[in-house]
């Protein structure tokens, strides 16, 4: 995978972590 630095790409990550939609709201 390729490393996360953006700030953006964090929030959706921690997003599938609190809800499965957060992978629907990253992209």
């Amino acid at each position: 995978m390729v490393k996360i630095k953006d700030s953006r790409l964090f929030q959706c990550f921690k997003l599938q972590h609190v809800a499965m939609y957060g992978v629907l709201i990253c992209y």
